[in-house]
């Protein structure tokens, strides 16, 4: 057994494979699912056997290496990772692997970030080799400067790719957060933390801004009552030099209004007292979207209360795309008082004049609204309409949960992935994007989301698109 498993495995193969054309493995995603089932010692010297015959089989190179970090197996768990950097480069498991090498063992993450530096050098035009590479020197120890230059290229070269816009908002938000003094976050180089606030403050990239502020505002919150923390977060209240950089990046960057609860991917304000007329309710959150775009107006909803008060359902009258989904997921939530039961023509009011939180007033009687505003419309013609998480969610028919990556169960890495997604008239998955989430998180994250169908959503009688965003949770059990 020990000279099966622990024969080292050639740093760079005798004939190397180019990335593009490596044979029998899908380099750009992660293990297959009928290979994440964990290892045991019994199974180490046959998989290894099977590698040498198949050395691109990348499937079991990661597996091997997640049993050999779990055993604390170093040399072998290294041997692989090398052989996965100056090999397949562009894979998600060359990246993962080297995720797992501690700025700590020094000797391991330097001669890991000179082969990364090679790659990048050698595959300019390979966005996916220069965000891996990106990643890796984005870790704390790392190379800053170069993080930052090859992420930038990866993000030139495939602007629509989310995963270097995940990378270069985590090493900015991390750079930020060192300037906070707080011990937690050592600040190394000063002059790059300064510069990529200033790049953030003045980028017109809403997705970086996103990744950046989400990146900072998860490392640290005040803990709900009863219920603990997830792994990583800092306690705010014990943290207290990193409250006025939060309270930055919710306000300037995912510009929220002052005061506002950003949790699990989603803005949320603060309730102020509720509008006339109702027992309880929620003041609309002005979308950052139409406040940076300066769009106000009022929305018309017809809402139907049933005999308990509560909203059962909403049509829309009136109102611009861009603040219609922040009157409907407000509205729903509200509760009249009880013998209310019938139609209610309400107004939601969005006004900027003076920079205040839009007010919503419910207004009983027969209210002539405008004929509907257009909602944005595909290349295909069929509209699309940006809907809460909230909302959205009760119209989940069919949900997968995500298999958790045998890596991240080993490393005991919990957490929830955010994910913006598009649904299709039909209520399929057309499109997913990366908010924020650990990186060992968001490749099953990413695969369990993407099966999930929804009730397909009417707009005027008429099927469309939805833009929402769906939290992907990872909760390791004990």
């Amino acid at each position: 057994y020990l000279a099966a498993a622990l024969r080292p495995v050639p740093a760079v193969a005798q004939q190397a494979v180019p990335a593009a054309a490596a044979p029998q493995a899908a380099p750009s995603q992660p293990p297959r699912k009928g290979s994440r089932q964990q290892l045991n010692a019994g199974d180490v010297p046959a998989l290894e056997q099977s590698l040498a015959a198949n050395p691109h089989d990348l499937d079991a190179r990661f597996r091997l290496i997640s049993y050999y970090h779990e055993a604390g197996m170093r040399e072998p768990r290294m041997n692989h990772t090398y052989w996965l950097i100056a090999n397949h480069p562009e894979s998600a498991a060359a990246r993962s692997s080297s995720q797992l090498i501690s700025a700590n063992d020094s000797a391991d993450f330097q001669r890991a970030a000179a082969m990364w530096k090679q790659q990048a050098a050698a595959h300019p035009n390979d966005p996916r080799v220069l965000v891996n590479a990106g990643s890796f020197l984005s870790e704390a120890g790392g190379d800053f400067d170069e993080a930052e230059r090859l992420l930038l290229a990866g993000r030139a070269i495939e602007p629509s790719d989310a995963t270097s816009a995940m990378w270069l908002g985590r090493l900015y938000g991390t750079a930020i957060l060192s300037t906070s003094g707080d011990p937690a976050f050592p600040n190394p180089n000063p002059g790059f933390a300064q510069r990529a606030r200033t790049k953030v403050e003045s980028t017109s990239d809403r997705r970086l801004a996103i990744q950046t502020a989400m990146r900072i505002i998860s490392s640290a919150a005040r803990p709900d009552p009863g219920r603990p923390l997830a792994p990583g977060v800092l306690n705010l209240d014990e943290h207290p030099l990193l409250v006025p950089l939060i309270e930055w990046a919710k306000t300037s960057l995912l510009q929220v209004p002052p005061g506002s609860v950003v949790r699990t991917g989603q803005m949320q304000a603060a309730l102020p007292p509720p509008p006339p007329g109702l027992i309880t309710g929620l003041e609309p959150v002005y979308p950052p979207l139409a406040r940076q775009a300066r769009v106000s107006g009022d929305v018309h909803l017809s809402l139907t209360i049933g005999s308990d008060g509560h909203v059962e359902h909403i049509e829309v009258e009136s109102g611009h795309p861009l603040l219609v989904p922040a009157a409907m997921e407000a509205a729903r939530q509200w509760v009249f008082s009880s013998g209310g039961a019938g139609v209610l023509h309400t107004v939601v009011p969005f006004r900027l004049d003076d920079g205040s939180t839009p007010v919503a007033h419910g207004v009983l009687g027969g209210i002539v609204g405008q004929a509907p505003a257009p909602l944005a419309s595909a290349a295909d013609g069929i509209p699309t309409v940006k809907i809460g998480g909230s909302v959205q969610a009760a119209k989940l028919i069919s949900k997968v949960d995500p298999e958790y990556p045998p890596l991240a169960m080993q490393a005991r890495i919990s957490g929830v992935v955010h994910l913006n997604v598009l649904i299709g008239a039909n209520g399929r998955m057309e499109n997913l994007e990366v908010i924020s989430g650990h990186p060992l998180l968001v490749p099953a994250a990413l695969q369990a989301a993407n099966q999930y169908v929804y009730a397909p959503t009417l707009f005027n009688g008429q099927p469309v698109k939805v833009s929402t965003l769906v939290d992907v949770d990872f909760t390791l059990t004990q």
